[in-house]
């Protein structure tokens, strides 16, 4: 066993610790470092056989306790090493029974490349442990050994509106019931049995399709999830092509159709019956929107309307035939001047006329400086014209409105009092003449920027919001309060939008619907307030479900953080109801959307308000127990 050869040192003496030895190198350059490094004064080490020196004498970092290796992930792999090696930078620097001065007692700087590297490195070996410390914490928090574990994973998970689940002791079922007119009918269900294999069904039938990727079992949370879900797309893509048939269906008997209507070998009668058929069959694939009603059908629909018109309700309702709305009747009616109504007026106005009675009408007084005003207007116009030669002649200007302008701010601006002095009047007339003295310009009667809508369609998407039966049936018991708010939103409509026809399609005077459905309203009015039509109850059920799923555990961060939630509800809503056909353009001209829009706004704002308030009351009871917590605690 060697021993080492610099001064004053007992490395592997007898007498000495027992440490690792290294050679001095062959390379000339560094074995001249190393004969540098190494002074001895009693002999030349340049002429010694082969010198050791031990481990003392090397600092930490030119000693090699461990090897390394990065594999093609770029994990790097540490091992401990049996012997220790030196670097190849390594030489002696650290003499302790030496004078201080002949150590090297500094540190080597690190060369920036190589830190940067060693930073680099570190920073991806903590990355990569961290990312196998969360698939290790995920795959422990997702994976599932037997059917229990499984069905209590499932419990533990929001619900899905589209499915629903039933579990027993030896399957999982999951479902979708579709509502029908008989009996509820399960579409399609996924069974996951106690050895956790899965099969589907689609109408009591394996599902078998490249649409949907069906596993052999069920070891982890997600994989259910995503079966659920590519199932879910799989049944929204039978529903369309379903549709898709449908609308070809009645095009091929549209066609034949009209091969029929072409043929002259069928008779009047017939011929009448077809045309009918055709007309139908065509309004049956148009929209709501573009429907376009032939001239025979009007006046066919307008005769029905007159003579029974809650049967042509009925007729219209049932879905069994396409008519025209009432107030396209009423509007076809007045535009060519032939409503039975205006008959029946004239008739009401001789009956009236003829009892002779004087009630009901004006007074005396009132109807001589009527006739007088209207004689004096029309010879002051004759004289104007004939006499004077004027041109035309503005009869509004023969007035006293701006005279009486100026006594009403006369008083406004003393105090409205009845009896007015000279000095109030001077002083009053001082402040008109600077207002009109100091010109300024039109303010704008709202400085906020105009709201523009939103993208119904992508906030839809982004929110998934669907109306379904269930969503209806569990807001039942809620029907009386929405029914008066409904009142409400109705009467908010006509008063910004004010139109008989329009009030006919959102008011009813005699209550149609349930009586259970305006208890509400019975017991809070005194004759003032308005019944709604079903419709715009459901235009308020339906914005208080989609109000109800925005601000749910999953939605509510999301819809907080939005800009304007007004107008993101309002857009929604829009869009969802544009297809429906229970309003159409009244006599005024007044659009559907116009008048859906009316509906909706004050209807948004008040299930806002109501939200919000809700949300306050909750959160100041929080601070009131948090409050009484503390003080009990200081008690």
């Amino acid at each position: 066993m060697g021993r080492c050869c610099v001064p004053n040192c007992r490395g592997n003496y007898d007498n000495g610790p027992k440490v690792r030895l290294f050679s001095f190198p062959r390379d000339a350059k560094r074995r001249a470092e190393w004969q540098r490094a190494v002074r001895r004064s009693d002999v030349d080490v340049r002429l010694l056989k082969d010198p050791k020196v031990c481990e003392r004498h090397f600092k930490s970092e030119h000693l090699r306790t461990t090897s390394t290796y990065t594999d093609c992930d770029g994990r790097t792999i540490e091992a401990p090493m049996k012997l220790t090696r030196l670097t190849p930078d390594a030489f002696p620097a650290i003499f302790p029974d030496c004078p201080s001065y002949i150590s090297d007692s500094r540190t080597s700087r690190e060369e920036p490349e190589l830190k940067r590297k060693r930073t680099e490195n570190e920073l991806l070996q903590k990355a990569i442990h961290e990312s196998q410390a969360a698939f290790e914490k995920e795959e422990k928090q997702y994976k599932v050994c037997n059917l229990g574990e499984l069905i209590s994973r499932v419990n533990e998970r929001p619900n899905k509106k589209f499915w629903c689940t039933t579990a027993c002791e030896t399957c999982l079922i999951v479902a979708h019931i579709e509502p029908a007119l008989q009996a509820p009918e399960m579409l399609v269900s996924v069974v996951v049995t106690e050895d956790l294999s899965v099969s589907v069904y689609f109408k009591c039938a394996p599902l078998v399709s490249d649409d949907v990727c069906i596993p052999d079992e069920v070891r982890d949370v997600r994989v259910l999830d995503n079966l659920l879900d590519s199932v879910e797309r799989y049944c929204e893509k039978k529903a369309r092509q379903q549709e898709d048939k449908v609308g070809g269906v009645l095009r091929l008997v549209l066609s034949l159709l009209d091969d029929f209507c072409d043929d002259e070998l069928h008779d009047d009668e017939r011929a009448d019956a077809l045309i009918f058929l055709k007309e139908q069959c065509k309004l049956l694939t148009k929209k709501s929107n573009g429907v376009r009603y032939s001239a025979e059908l009007l006046v066919f629909s307008s005769i029905l309307h007159t003579i029974p018109p809650h049967a042509y309700k009925f007729f219209r309702h049932s879905n069994k035939l396409v008519l025209p709305h009432d107030t396209t009747i009423k509007r076809v009616c007045a535009a060519h001047d032939v409503s039975p109504s205006k008959e029946q007026c004239e008739e009401g106005f001789l009956r009236w006329s003829r009892r002779g009675t004087t009630a009901g009408g004006l007074t005396k007084e009132t109807h001589f400086a009527l006739r007088l005003s209207t004689y004096s207007l029309i010879e002051l116009s004759r004289y104007c014209l004939d006499e004077l030669g004027f041109r035309y002649v503005l009869l509004g200007k023969f007035q006293t409105d701006c005279l009486e302008a100026r006594f009403g701010k006369y008083r406004q601006m003393c105090g409205s009092h009845y009896n007015v002095s000279i000095t109030e009047v001077f002083e009053a007339e001082t402040k008109i003449r600077l207002q009109d003295t100091l010109k300024l310009e039109d303010m704008p009667l709202s400085l906020a920027p105009k709201e523009q809508e939103l993208d119904a369609e992508m906030l839809i998407a982004k929110y998934a919001i669907k109306l379904t039966q269930s969503d209806l049936k569990a807001s039942q018991t809620d029907v009386p309060a929405l029914a008066y708010i409904a009142g409400y939103c109705a009467h908010a409509a006509i008063k910004r939008q004010p139109c008989e026809d329009c009030q006919s399609q959102l008011m009813i005077t005699d209550r149609e619907l349930q009586q259970s459905e305006h208890v509400l309203i019975d017991s809070m009015s005194r004759g003032g307030l308005k019944f709604p039509q079903p419709f715009v109850v459901n235009v308020v059920l339906g914005t208080k479900i989609v109000l109800e799923h925005l601000v749910s555990k999953e939605q509510e961060q999301r819809f907080h953080a939005e800009a304007n939630q007004r107008m993101l509800l309002l857009s929604i809503m829009q869009f969802l109801l544009s297809d429906g056909e229970e309003l159409d353009m009244c006599a005024s001209g007044h659009h559907p959307d116009t008048v859906l829009k009316n509906i909706l706004k004050p209807a948004v704002n008040t299930l806002l308000k109501n939200y919000v308030a809700c949300r306050n009351d909750s959160v100041m009871k929080e601070k009131a127990c948090t409050k009484q917590r503390k003080l009990l605690t200081l008690q």
